[in-house]
């Protein structure tokens, strides 16, 4: 399988997930952690095939999206009130 047939496998399983679903998940604080995990996969995507040469700009949001996966949404999200009323106090 050539390069370019596994990317156009990979965008079609990713092109099933709608963008504006995934980001209004990281928004609201639903499955936050979980929706990170494209968002990944299409920034190493963008920057291995598309602006390679933009390193910064995705290191910042590579940043940005692996404090979320590691900390979590925080406390104004739907995560932590689902987790506060399931264990009393949500895990960290």
């Amino acid at each position: 399988m050539t390069l370019s047939e596994r990317l156009r496998t990979l965008y079609q399983r990713l092109e099933h997930i709608p963008l504006s679903a995934l980001l209004l998940a990281l928004r609201v604080g639903v499955g936050t952690r979980l929706a990170t995990l494209p968002l990944f996969g299409m920034l190493l995507v963008i920057q291995t095939f598309v602006y390679p040469n933009a390193w910064s700009d995705h290191l910042f949001w590579a940043g940005s999206l692996a404090i979320i996966l590691s900390r979590g949404p925080g406390v104004f999200s739907l995560d932590h009130r689902i987790a506060r009323r399931m264990w009393g106090n949500p895990p960290r």
